[in-house]
């Protein structure tokens, strides 16, 4: 079953400071898991119970809803940055 795909407002701010080709790599991959949200290469974060699927240097972090088939993005940044939130 297809899931629905929210971003938070924070994802959606860290979404447009994206352009070129980044920008299209990193909303590509957050469409695609309305299809697959557990994609090949993804891990769970100890920590805050949400999920990380890298995309090159860039993370999105998510969780994941099962039960209502959503899946709502929390952040999206560059490797260094995403784990400081």
């Amino acid at each position: 079953m297809k899931y629905s795909v929210f971003l938070s407002a924070h994802a959606a701010r860290d979404l447009s400071r994206f352009h070129g080709p980044i920008h299209l790599r990193l909303k590509s991959a957050i469409e695609a898991l309305a299809n697959d949200p557990r994609p090949r290469g993804l891990r769970k974060m100890t920590t805050s119970g949400e999920w990380r699927l890298r995309v090159g240097a860039y993370r999105i972090r998510y969780l994941i809803d099962d039960s209502g088939h959503v899946v709502t993005v929390t952040h999206i940044g560059h490797r260094r940055d995403i784990y400081d939130h």
